[in-house]
């Protein structure tokens, strides 16, 4: 049977094991955690795609986080593989949202959403979201 879960508009997928030293003494994973394998998720896009040094140390723009948020929908415990949903779930003009869905077994496990600004990295004014991050939107 396959645990992968078909969601439409995503932009990229990555698994991840729920490890000994992710969990809290009862063997839960410790919530902290799943921000953890959110941004090792998105870095793995970036990565992927080449995009790694423009997105995280832009010579012009930086895009740091200004806001998340995180709903807990069914306990994982030690030894569960994940996996992970990207997808946008909203662009504005200097700002995006991405959304990170975890399953496990088919089943949503969490939500995670990481809303970041595009700023200049020399003054710290708003700019535009480059194409590079517009593009995340089409789910491409």
């Amino acid at each position: 049977m396959s645990t992968d879960v078909a969601v439409t508009n995503h932009f990229h997928k990555n698994r991840q094991l729920v490890r000994f030293e992710d969990c809290d003494p009862a063997g839960i994973i410790f919530f902290a955690n799943y921000f953890r394998y959110a941004q090792a998720a998105i870095a793995e896009y970036f990565n992927a795609t080449d995009e790694f040094q423009e997105f995280y140390n832009g010579a012009e723009l930086v895009f740091p986080v200004i806001s998340t948020g995180a709903d807990f929908k069914k306990m994982v415990r030690l030894g569960d593989m994940l996996q992970i949903v990207l997808s946008v779930s909203q662009m504005k003009e200097s700002s995006f949202e991405f959304l990170f869905e975890f399953f496990h077994e088919g089943n949503k496990t969490a939500e995670l959403k990481i809303a970041h600004v595009c700023i200049s990295k020399k003054t710290g004014a708003k700019q535009p979201l480059p194409e590079f991050i517009k593009k995340l939107g089409s789910g491409s």
